[in-house]
């Protein structure tokens, strides 16, 4: 293949394939930068033995020179190179199918799964299909099927992306342009505010001067409920088509009562809905299971009722579970299970390490999505925030998740 050859290139980040040809060296190979495709380029002048040359020498490969006097261009396995006429070593035409050289004045593009380099001269992918950087061994092009491409992101082909963030900024805190000014370092197009006792329509407008997108709170929110998880979206690229909050009082309960939260979302580009709200647990010091599944059910008794409604959607859910990953809640909630009863297994798309509480601990804010959902591209804590302070009138720091949706 192109990158197999006697010739040298350098990579770097980009986004098309046009390959050129010819420096001194063997084959460099640097990682593509972001999502990017890698493409190669080279030197306008060719150096065999430390000296420039018009010609391609004898056993070298003719990318952008003509072989020397004497010498003749003869096809071996996937490259051309320079040999003298009596050279037998060239794979005849009898023994390895069409002479290259007929097939490159034939062929007008190149099938799925072949190099489009593999004539010397890039030939462009047939129609439905594009060309790949891949890698067997050595890096190389490859005419890929689009519809097989479009097909494994999703039945419609659409991927979307999200930005999500919570965060628990303490029931006293009024600071709505304290909030949206760390809120908007991170960028989010989904917020969930635990705790959140400040003006709701305040805090929609401050979102929206600090971060340039257009928030709006989720439908349904009406008066105080209890403590869950509002939700505020960006409406530049959500549609909410429904939502709700309701009161959870539940035996055991710390601290006043909860509340479940609750938006179906509707991507604006593609269509794709979500379901997505949350809950602020109770704070129990020595554990209290009985409650905590208790406040959970109710939580999932809006979410699956929106989830039998909307049969495509996807379930994203965050909030302040006053419980980390090893605590026997948390691993029956990733698993399906609260308590006996079966429901939505879970990842943990933020996967926050090092405390969330100001103080120190263990994570206890989190965000959920749908086992096999969605696919996490980063996340965790957003680096705001000292242990010991609190970040703008919050007791808690703020956790992210970027993911790419498109089940």
């Amino acid at each position: 293949t192109a990158l197999a050859s006697a010739s040298s290139s350098s990579i770097t980040g980009g986004g098309n394939d046009d390959l050129s040809r010819g420096t001194a060296g063997g084959a460099a190979l640097a990682a593509a930068l972001g999502a990017e495709h890698a493409l190669l380029q080279q030197q306008s002048s060719v150096r065999w033995g430390g000296h420039e040359q018009d010609c391609t020498p004898e056993d070298h490969t003719p990318w952008t020179h003509p072989c020397c006097d004497g010498l003749e261009k003869h096809w071996f396995t996937w490259h051309f190179k320079c040999v003298l006429p009596a050279e037998e070593e060239h794979q005849p035409a009898d023994q390895g199918g069409e002479d290259p050289e007929e097939e490159q004045e034939e062929e007008k593009c190149t099938p799925v799964d072949k190099d489009p380099w593999r004539t010397g001269e890039k030939v462009p992918c047939c129609e439905g299909s594009t060309s790949t950087l891949v890698s067997d061994k050595t890096w190389h092009y490859l005419c890929r099927s689009t519809s097989s491409a479009a097909s494994s992101r999703g039945s419609d082909g659409a991927t979307v992306k999200m930005n999500l963030l919570n965060w628990n900024v303490h029931w006293t805190n009024k600071d709505t342009k304290g909030i949206a000014e760390v809120i908007k370092e991170t960028n989010p197009d989904i917020v969930g505010l635990c705790e959140f006792t400040a003006s709701l329509s305040d805090m929609a407008a401050d979102l929206t001067a600090a971060t340039g997108r257009s928030f709006a709170l989720q439908p349904g929110r009406g008066g105080w409920q209890g403590y869950g998880t509002d939700i505020f979206y960006d409406r530049g690229k959500w549609k909410a088509l429904e939502g709700g909050v309701q009161t959870i009082s539940c035996p055991g309960g710390q601290g006043g009562d909860r509340a479940a939260n609750w938006v179906v979302l509707k991507d604006l580009d593609h269509g794709k809905l979500v379901v997505t709200g949350g809950v602020h647990l109770s704070y129990c010091a020595g554990g209290c299971d009985a409650t905590h599944e208790c406040e959970l059910g109710m939580l999932y008794d809006k979410l699956e009722e929106m989830k039998r409604k909307y049969p495509k959607a996807a379930t994203v859910w965050m909030g302040d579970t006053n419980r980390n990953m090893a605590t026997t809640i948390m691993r029956n909630l990733m698993q399906g299970k609260i308590g006996s009863r079966s429901t939505i297994a879970l990842d943990d798309l933020s996967q926050a390490q090092g405390n969330t509480y100001y103080s120190g601990g263990t994570p206890i804010d989190h965000i959920l999505g749908e086992a096999g959902k969605f696919h996490r591209l980063s996340g965790g804590l957003t680096g705001q925030g000292v242990t010991g302070k609190h970040l703008s009138g919050a007791d808690h720091f703020p956790v992210r998740a970027l993911v790419h949706y498109d089940s």
